[in-house]
């Protein structure tokens, strides 16, 4: 004998299995975003204490693997192929990020890693636009760390970063001035002049009228 089912009672088993499923789904994402969350909140936070008390670039920096580099030989001439010329290869320029809002606080490394793991200085940073992701124009970086390592900033090189709104130095004021060319921070609206900071009081060489050109004065 077929068993029959009133029609209410399949509607209302029916509208408990699609509860059921939508409550499991929302559970299942409000999971993943406070997971998502606390990874960013961890890191984000992590930042904040080493960016406080300045220690040196090194250790967990999840900006590293985003940021491009390109390799020069000992003369200062760009290297266009680092792997058949790898021996060639005295130090890098960090010429860009390619990562988006989700790592806006940004550590230069003091060393980078050539094809064949051997280390060499960070020891410059370009306005290379070899690149479609250089630093120039960079609408998600807020704060850079730059390493002692490094001896020049060129022209352009952080021109146009609307978010931009605080870079530090690091190095000890005995150690040789770090070049910075005219217009390297370039209209940088929330780059205040008051706040590209040398904590260990590293010697800036570059007249900051024109190399923070653009840039707000404070109130």
């Amino acid at each position: 004998m077929v068993k029959k089912y009133d029609k209410n009672s399949v509607i209302a088993v029916a509208a408990a299995v699609i509860l059921t499923i939508s409550l499991v789904f929302s559970l299942g994402t409000a999971a993943f975003l406070f997971a998502s969350n606390a990874t960013y909140s961890i890191w984000k936070n992590a930042y904040e204490v080493q960016e406080d008390i300045q220690s040196p670039p090194g250790g967990w920096n999840p900006s590293e693997k985003y940021i491009l580099f390109a390799a020069y030989d000992i003369y200062g001439n760009k290297i266009n192929d680092p792997v058949a010329n790898e021996s060639q290869i005295d130090h890098y320029s960090a010429i860009g990020y390619e990562a988006t809002a989700i790592y806006p606080y940004v550590i230069i490394p003091s060393t980078h890693k050539t094809p064949t793991e051997r280390v060499v200085p960070v020891s410059r940073i370009s306005a290379d636009y070899d690149t479609d992701e250089p630093w120039a124009g960079n609408p998600f970086i807020r704060t850079l760390l730059i390493p002692e390592s490094v001896s020049i900033i060129e022209m352009m090189a952080f021109a146009n970063m609307d978010t931009l709104y605080q870079v530090t130095i690091l190095g000890a004021s005995d150690l040789p001035s770090i070049i910075i060319e005219d217009y390297a921070f370039l209209s940088c609206p929330s780059l205040y002049t008051n706040m590209l900071l040398t904590p260990g009081g590293r010697p800036i060489y570059g007249d900051k009228d024109m190399y923070m050109l653009g840039c707000p004065e404070p109130d």
